[in-house]
């Protein structure tokens, strides 16, 4: 399992990363404090909205491509 910090400051910062998450083959989560989401879940990062971090959970094998659209979400 790989793991990535980000920050989603604006509603466009979710969409986009939500998009970009529904690219992965792999199951991904958003984990914010005990609060845990499907990241390929609009609604369900939407809800986060108020986390200043966000953790990203990746089970399974992560697409370098796909942690290299991730990165200016970065935290």
């Amino acid at each position: 399992m790989n793991k990535l910090r980000v920050r989603l400051n604006q509603v466009s910062d979710i969409v986009s990363f939500v998009a970009i998450a529904n690219k992965c083959e792999c199951d991904v989560d958003a984990r914010c404090g005990s609060i845990v989401v499907d990241a390929k879940s609009l609604m369900g990062v939407m809800s986060m909205a108020l986390c200043k971090e966000v953790d990203i959970l990746f089970h399974g094998e992560t697409c370098e491509e796909i942690l290299q659209k991730m990165t200016p979400y970065a935290a």
